[in-house]
């Protein structure tokens, strides 16, 4: 059974799996299981972590977490957290507890590592060794030397590296000569949901349904039903989605009663999409939307419900605060589809709020973070809150003279997928939209003229006002309405009720 190592303040992972379990994947752990390493490849927030702890949960095995982050990246600190983890499998060998507490440790960590290993005493328990989000890792003399290291540890012990890379190319010649396994790349029903592949998404939730036993724990269960359910909401399902949540209601209510927040948010977010703001104020007043002073990663998806009702209702500053913790929380935790649905929240209140440069800034962050992994959903879903943003992104990157990091076609298609998502839901500051969104008598004229079809030195002849005047009334109607050109501010102007049909 997994414990904490209480040996290093780093966090232990969570239990609960954000998404259901894989069988295959964890068949494909147990039957790595006799080789000495284990290198398990796959994007951030796939599942990598919950599998793991669900494997070592069913085993016998003595475990040492460590959980890694860049500022392990130096081989004092790295190798000081390593031999920790092995004296937390032998807390009371003196040998192995005097060569890491040496003053001499960080000046030359790997021998001192070395040196520990062969104090180590054999007895007839085994272990499992755990180096998460190794990626993190770029340290060449880290690199180069872990190879050495891992041949010394003791036969009892599995050596199990998560990372969101590939082998190095100095651990994968070590991996060859071993007969180490690589388990890559798993996809799942969130991951091809998050790529917008919904049919091959719809194929693993249902899949993920079907091995459902009588023995799944209630967790895993819902996580299995969420998905789905977060499937049949992008594929516009509408009947397999509502009886999906009535047969999820009446699960949790039978025999999961702590699941039901977590419900809730998801439920509450639907009708958020769409502005509701009765909706908003229930989820506010309800005790689900805490606010603690420390964010527990078990009910991010509560918090992220709370965020979007303080939109909804106008509160944008509360709303960019708590988004912006949000964000911050999801970083620490190494969860970086929590933390792109964080910034994309806090683009679209930015943008609300009238701060567009930084809007754009900070979706072109989040762009720049989800970019690698092809993710489009956890921006598109946000529809109509965040195309104007996206549309002003996409025009720069197709810019012939554009040379940042943002892919075209990659940003053109999560901004169409927003369009689409658009279509469909009003977004999180629609009301606040039309509430704000004022003309002046000359900005509107203007705006009136160009859906009449007027150019602009035809304005400039029937108005009688300068190329300038006519300028600037344009330039801030479109900052008003939140347009790149005269097609979009006509039809927003004509959607807000500024201008008639």
């Amino acid at each position: 059974m997994l414990t904490p190592n209480i040996h290093n303040n780093k966090y232990a992972p969570a239990v609960l799996p954000e998404t259901a379990p894989r069988d295959d994947f964890l068949a494909d752990i147990e039957r790595a299981a006799d080789k000495k390493l284990i290198f398990i490849s796959a994007p951030g927030d796939s599942g990598k972590t919950a599998s793991a702890v669900l494997w070592i949960n069913k085993t016998s095995r003595k475990t040492a977490w460590i959980g890694l982050d860049v500022y392990d990246n130096s081989a004092s600190i790295f190798y000081k957290m390593f031999c920790t983890g092995i004296l937390s499998a032998q807390p009371h060998n003196d040998r192995v507890t005097a060569i890491l507490q040496d003053t001499a440790f960080s000046s030359a960590p790997v021998e001192h590592t070395i040196m520990l290993l062969a104090e180590f005493i054999l007895d007839e328990n085994e272990y499992v060794l755990v180096l998460d989000d190794f990626h993190t890792i770029t340290n060449l003399e880290i690199l180069k030397s872990l190879p050495y290291i891992l041949r010394r540890l003791p036969h009892s012990f599995v050596t199990l590296i998560l990372s969101r890379n590939e082998p190095d190319e100095y651990l994968a010649e070590y991996m060859e000569e071993n007969q180490a396994v690589i388990i890559g790349d798993f996809p799942t029903a969130e991951l091809l949901l998050e790529q917008n592949k919904l049919n091959e998404s719809l194929t693993e939730a249902r899949a993920a349904i079907r091995k459902l036993t009588e023995f799944t724990p209630n967790e895993q269960r819902f996580a299995a039903y969420m998905q789905l359910a977060a499937v049949y909401l992008a594929a516009d399902r509408e009947d397999e989605l509502a009886a999906l949540l009535k047969e999820i209601y009446e699960f949790i209510n039978e025999r999961a009663q702590l699941l039901l927040p977590n419900f809730l948010a998801f439920t509450t977010r639907i009708k958020l999409w769409n502005g509701d703001r009765t909706a908003a104020q229930e989820w506010i007043d309800s005790n689900f939307a805490n606010e603690s002073m420390v964010l527990e990663p078990c009910r991010i998806y509560q918090y992220f419900t709370t965020v979007r009702a303080y939109a909804v209702l106008g509160e944008l500053d509360r709303a960019k605060d708590f988004a912006a913790r949000l964000r911050q929380t999801a970083k620490d935790y190494h969860r970086p589809q929590r933390a792109a649905e964080a910034g994309v929240l806090l683009s679209a209140i930015l943008w609300a709020k009238g701060n567009r440069d930084e809007a754009q800034s900070m979706m072109e962050t989040v762009l720049s973070e989800t970019q690698p992994y092809s993710f489009v959903r956890l921006i598109a879903d946000e529809g109509a809150a965040i195309l104007q943003v996206l549309k002003k992104i996409s025009g720069k990157t197709e810019h012939v003279n554009y040379q940042g990091v943002l892919d075209p076609v990659y940003v053109n298609g999560v901004y169409i997928a927003a369009f689409a998502v658009g279509k469909k839901r009003e977004g999180i500051i629609s009301e606040l939209d039309k509430k704000t969104v004022k003309l002046s008598k000359q900005q509107k004229m203007i705006i009136s003229l160009l859906a009449q079809g007027y150019k602009r030195e035809s304005i400039i002849e029937k108005t009688g006002l300068s190329l300038g005047t006519v300028k600037s009334y344009t330039r801030i109607a479109y900052e008003k309405l939140g347009a790149g050109n005269a097609a979009d501010a006509v039809a927003k102007a004509r959607e807000l009720g500024i201008i008639e049909m």
